[in-house]
């Protein structure tokens, strides 16, 4: 009967605002305000079906299942109504169906009343009536709304529905070239006796830990007197961190071995720095306790990597095989990491020298005897992390 959704919706305008004019007109005391601020004010996904991906314990072969995310409450939208736009900060799971997706909340309010919404055809340009039974197809990302209030007003209002489109636990090795390997200008302190890090210079020296604020001038820095004989001799790897006792705080981390009987062993210490130079800390020695089944071990061509709030320790162990384990209590305890460990033609692979590096996407890179290059990537190290809270 009514071709256009426009003409429908002002037809109903019309006929409410009539009635309303013949009720003032029956009591003068009734106050009728129009508003004009048309408005998304609340918007949350329904449940949203999801093909899961996974690998059968028997058989080690990929299969997939279906399932669905209750989204509503664990991925909520940022409504911007200084740009007309609302999005989910965290993107849904890999594997959602952008396709199928339901608004389990979708508000429209005109001061204290509330409102209607169209929402345009992916095909033509042209509105449909929009409710919260629909299925939507966001394959392309957006989709774009027309919000109507109460007295008449209108809106343009864009919803973007966020998917990741990578599983937060899938793990990419490839192997790459030597170009790639030199275009990615990886810097590496390995090796290295010495290390800077703002305002300080460190340098092990005739079995010492010196420090220096203007790289000239040495002094014997902080360190116990019984532990002195544990410094390290060789393979040397340093890095820098976060610490999560104090946001005026940072620590570097050294590794390095020394030579016992004839055996080569781990040596791990960490210094805290206080960059508003208030607290002065000394170097301490994590030995490897018999309690802790995970030290690090002793590795030659050894890297330190600041990675994942962590630490990623890279090098050649005994058996001359790559070692790649991961830190998450400052260098205490060694363990694989959760996503990215080496694939196993890697892990078998007998080899003579080994440079490391990550890159500015959080992505491992392997410079094995020097011409062959590996690049490792855990997809959700580097997730960012969205703003949740604004403030002026």
């Amino acid at each position: 009967m009514f071709k256009n959704l426009r003409a429908l919706h002002t037809l109903i305008v019309t006929l409410l605002c009539s009635s309303l004019l013949v009720s003032c007109f029956d009591n003068e005391e009734i106050d009728y305000t129009t508003y004009n601020d048309c408005i998304l004010s609340a918007i949350s996904f329904g449940t949203i079906p999801r093909t899961v991906h996974t690998i059968n314990s028997t058989t080690k072969k990929d299969s997939t299942y279906e399932s669905t995310v209750t989204a509503g409450s664990v991925y909520p939208f940022t409504i911007d109504l200084v740009n007309d736009i609302a999005y989910n900060l965290d993107s849904l799971p890999y594997g959602c169906h952008a396709d199928k997706i339901i608004f389990s909340t979708f508000t429209v309010s005109n001061g204290s009343t509330s409102g209607t919404a169209s929402v345009r055809k992916l095909t033509e340009d042209v509105d449909t009536v929009y409710s919260t039974a629909d299925t939507l197809d966001f394959s392309k990302g957006k989709r774009y709304f027309t919000l109507y209030g109460y007295d008449g007003s209108t809106r343009p209002f864009t919803v973007e529905v966020r998917i990741h489109q990578q599983d937060e636990d899938s793990l990419i090795w490839n192997q790459m070239n030597i170009a790639d390997w030199n275009a990615k200008n990886i810097v590496s302190n390995a090796g290295l006796n010495s290390f800077d890090v703002s305002p300080y210079h460190f340098r092990l020296e005739n079995g010492k830990m010196m420090v220096s604020t203007d790289g000239e001038n040495y002094e014997e820095d902080s360190v116990a007197e019984a532990d002195k004989a544990e410094l390290p001799t060789a393979n040397y790897a340093w890095a820098t961190g976060v610490t999560r006792a104090d946001e005026n705080m940072f620590e570097v981390l050294l590794y390095g071995t020394v030579t016992k009987e004839d055996s080569l062993e781990s040596r791990v210490w960490r210094r805290v720095i206080d960059t508003t130079d208030k607290y002065h800390y000394a170097w301490d020695y994590l030995p490897a306790t018999e309690e802790n089944n995970y030290p690090a071990k002793a590795l030659h061509d050894a890297y330190l990597l600041s990675y994942d709030k962590g630490y990623l320790l890279v090098g050649i162990d005994a058996e001359n095989h790559i070692s790649l384990k991961y830190s998450l209590d400052g260098g205490r305890i060694w363990k694989d990491h959760e996503i990215l460990v080496l694939p196993d033609d890697l892990a078998e692979k007998t080899v003579t020298t080994l440079s490391a590096g990550v890159d500015e996407h959080s992505n491992l890179w392997l410079l094995i005897d020097g011409n062959e290059v590996w690049f490792g990537r855990a997809c959700k190290v580097d997730w960012a992390e969205a703003q949740k809270i604004f403030l002026n």
